[in-house]
């Protein structure tokens, strides 16, 4: 028999696992990592505990829920560690890691869902709508392709990735990841903290060119993961004071931001506020 209700996570317990913190086994039952919430609060909490809400999908299809998201929540763990080792990904790889980027911001909490469906049936055509804004030259016959069909056409010559470190800098990330820039020329990238040492980022590199990012990049890329989070931030370890207070200022100004969708489609929010200085248009 069926429970009467079950946890679905929008943010997937394997991804936040790549930042768990090293505390000693036992004192929680398992994969503990720091959160930060906005209100102040910052400790330790178990990875499974975060992101999630009953039947936050469908009420009534669990199977088709565990199904859709199945496939994500098992590869972007294994692809976020085999960037974070610096070892180059496959084409096979970087679809799929094109298509979990988009979805992991399609099925987020953050979304206000006016469409008057259940959200597992909203989640794709947002997706939908999302592509359609982000890469304006999308030829006609893609839209009825599913995202990984979309992201076999995309990478190649013109859509490229690129995995972010920075010498001694710590990563942390938040429970809406992925994070969407727009660069002073109009071209609109995607990305997202992969674990405590490598971010990804999804880019046009016909408008776009990439420098040797630095210190100060990896703040803008932590204060834009805080500011795209909806109320906590997460991190491998714990916090000074002073971080904490920069992140909790980013988390309130994320929240007077919304994305919203109802039945004619969505608006779509894009973080424009911290400049990749790494990140040079054509």
């Amino acid at each position: 028999m069926a429970r009467d209700n079950a946890n679905q996570h929008w943010l997937p317990v394997g991804y936040l696992r790549q930042f768990r913190s090293a505390t000693r086994p036992g004192k929680l039952r398992k994969d503990p990592v720091y959160m930060l919430r906005s209100s102040g609060i910052h400790k330790e909490v178990p990875c499974d505990t975060q992101g999630f809400d009953t039947d936050f999908y469908t009420a009534v299809r669990r199977d088709d829920e565990r199904k859709f998201f199945e496939k994500w929540d098992e590869e972007l763990p294994r692809i976020a560690r085999l960037i974070s080792d610096d070892q180059e990904p496959n084409i096979a790889d970087l679809r799929t890691l094109t298509g979990a980027m988009i979805l992991m911001h399609a099925r987020n909490a953050s979304i206000v869902n006016r469409s008057g469906e259940e959200r597992l049936d909203m989640i794709a055509t947002l997706e939908r709508i999302m592509l359609g804004q982000i890469i304006a030259e999308l030829p006609p016959d893609t839209n009825e392709l599913t995202i990984t069909e979309v992201a076999r056409r995309l990478i190649g010559p013109r859509w490229r990735f690129y995995g972010v470190r920075v010498d001694r800098a710590a990563f942390a990330t938040s429970d809406n990841p992925a994070v969407w820039f727009t660069a002073p020329n109009g071209s609109r990238f995607l990305g997202m903290p992969m674990s405590p040492t490598t971010w990804c980022i999804f880019y046009d590199a016909m408008r776009l060119d990439i420098e040797q990012p630095d210190a100060q990049d990896a703040i803008a890329l932590n204060q834009a993961v805080a500011q795209n989070g909806a109320t906590a931030v997460y991190s491998s370890f714990e916090l000074p004071p002073a971080q904490r207070d920069v992140y909790i200022t980013q988390l309130a100004r994320g929240q007077l931001k919304e994305t919203h969708v109802d039945k004619d489609g969505a608006t779509l929010r894009f973080t424009a506020s911290n400049h990749l200085n790494f990140m040079r248009p054509r």
